[in-house]
């Protein structure tokens, strides 16, 4: 609660915005104190593409999803193409995965080792791990024989899943 008190008064723009606690939260599990997890957290959330969603820039957000979009169509096009045709939109489950860096999404084990990735590397990262689910959804699941309803909540608990 300090360090997300904390960024609130760092960035009052911003404030507190529901998922932040889940990012904090993985860090304080890694860091042993809470200066260290609150500069840690305000480095984070206030990159590309993770402070876009903070802020709620519809223009960045709305960006973000574009390029995600053609990451998608280009590495799973039959996934995608069905997608499209239930009217899954990225922005249903996206949201959320980048949001909390996947910290929601992953087990603590995977969800250090993505944040390794994406620390190393950058944003690139949280949309290759984003396409990895989908390829493990796709092959455990048989995603293309499924509907709206059945996709969306497997996509928001990907967890109990994989």
């Amino acid at each position: 609660m300090r360090v997300l008190q904390a960024f609130a008064m760092f960035r009052p723009d911003i404030g507190y915005v529901q998922g932040m606690s889940y990012v904090a939260a993985v860090l304080l599990l890694h860091m042993d104190d809470a200066f260290a997890a609150f500069m840690a957290f305000a480095s984070i959330s206030t990159r590309y593409p993770i402070m876009p969603f903070y802020a709620f820039d519809e223009i960045l957000v709305r960006k973000t999803m574009q390029i995600y979009k053609q990451v998608f169509a280009y590495n799973l096009p039959e996934l995608c193409e069905h997608f499209e045709l239930e009217k899954v939109q990225p922005r249903q489950y996206l949201y959320q995965w980048f949001m909390t860096v996947f910290s929601r999404t992953f087990g603590v084990k995977l969800v250090t080792r993505v944040w390794d990735l994406y620390l190393l590397d950058g944003v690139i990262v949280l949309f290759q791990a984003a396409i990895a689910i989908l390829m493990m959804l796709e092959k455990e699941k048989d995603m293309l024989d499924l509907e709206f309803d059945e996709i969306l909540p497997m996509l928001q608990k990907v967890n109990e899943y994989i």
